[in-house]
């Protein structure tokens, strides 16, 4: 699996299928949180899969999932704070 981001590049090897499943339904768990409004496919630039229904399950996974009530800030809360932890910036509330 590689995930490549702005800053970097990761690669890690996978002892199985089902864990590089796992990982990624953890990635696009953990965005959907903080984009609620966006599929975890959309954000991501490039997901290959093979056989593609592991892709089609864990779309089904990620649109089952109920999100949380907006906070106070009508979802953006959370959106901030991600972005200023990603920024290695604190934020205090």
């Amino acid at each position: 699996m590689v995930v490549e981001t702005e800053k970097c590049n990761v690669s890690m090897k996978m002892a199985s299928l089902e864990d590089a499943s796992d990982v990624l339904a953890h990635i696009g768990t953990c965005l959907r949180r903080i984009f609620p409004g966006l599929s975890p496919l959309r954000i991501m630039k490039k997901v290959s899969m093979e056989p593609s229904e592991r892709l089609a399950s864990l779309q089904a996974l990620w649109d089952s999932q109920t999100l949380a009530e907006p906070g106070p800030c009508d979802g953006k809360d959370n959106l901030i704070a991600n972005c200023c932890q990603i920024e290695a910036v604190k934020l205090w509330y």
